[in-house]
């Protein structure tokens, strides 16, 4: 339950204010890591799990991108460049 509440938390903060970055895409990465932050936590090292939580926010900076495209372009890029030609 705490991954989740986690999950949450990081999703958000990390790409709320990137709109190319997939949201279901980090939550997996988020997911992923799951065992390392648990570890983490067993360990009782506050050291240690604010090691692996900037590590976890540093790959989700650069995670999660959401792929352009030109015959449909995504919502992030129709937010963006409303000029562009879609049916």
């Amino acid at each position: 339950m705490i991954i989740l509440v986690l999950q949450h938390w990081l999703v958000l903060v990390r790409c709320r204010g990137h709109a190319d970055r997939g949201l279901t895409r980090a939550a997996t990465t988020v997911r992923d890591w799951a065992l390392p932050v648990a570890l983490a936590l067993v360990t009782d090292s506050p050291r240690r799990l604010r090691a692996t939580l900037a590590h976890l926010r540093d790959v989700l900076t650069t995670c999660a991108p959401i792929d352009r495209r030109r015959s449909r372009p995504a919502t992030f890029q129709l937010l963006a460049d409303p000029s562009l030609d879609w049916p």
